[in-house]
Order: C-alpha cells, then structure tokens, then sequence
C-alpha cells in the first residue's frame, strides 16, 4: 500500500512539474504589448546575424531535466526500499539464530 502511495505522489508530481514547464512555452508568439515595444526600439537595434530562433526551446529542456530528475530519485528510493528490505529480513534470520542458541 505504501508503494501505491508512493508512486501515486511521484506520478502526480513529475505531471504537475511538467505542466508548468508547458504552460510558460508561448511557442514564440508575442501580445501586442510586447509586440509594441519591440517596434518601438527597431529603429536603434541592429540585428545580429545567424539563426533567429533556438533550436531547442527552454520548455523542452526543463521538462527533459526535471524528468531526469524524477527518473534518479524514483530509482533512487527503489534501491533504499531494497536494501531496506534485505535488511530486514537478515535481521530476522539473526534474531532466529539467537533465540536458537538462547
């Protein structure tokens, strides 16, 4: 049951984390406000050659980092629940072994 929970809160988080990189992607179009004061300084901006736009935009590389994220500490907590439960069940062979003797 606590595994259930547990992924349930990771699922749910790793999904609200990538929402939000989403949400602030405007996919390069622009209001008119901003579209405004762009115009205003054209007359004294030069532009610089090469490629206008990123090839890659800053959404998709938030949600590849936050899913490396995610994916480390998933794993992470697998291998602690691991050993956690190797752990435990050495603990009870020990403690049978020293009521045997006992």
């Amino acid at each position: 049951m606590k595994r259930i929970i547990l992924l349930s809160v990771l699922v749910t988080s790793f999904y609200t984390t990538s929402s939000l990189c989403y949400a602030q992607d405007n996919n390069g179009t622009q209001t008119e406000q901003e579209q405004s004061v762009a115009d205003s300084r054209a007359d004294s901006f030069q532009t610089v050659s090469g490629p206008q736009k990123d090839e890659v935009s800053g959404g998709a590389l938030m949600l590849g980092a936050y899913t490396v994220l995610w994916v480390g500490l998933l794993l992470y907590l697998l291998k602690l629940g691991k050993r956690s439960k190797t752990l435990e069940i050495r603990l009870g062979q020990l403690e049978k072994e020293l009521n045997n003797k006992a």
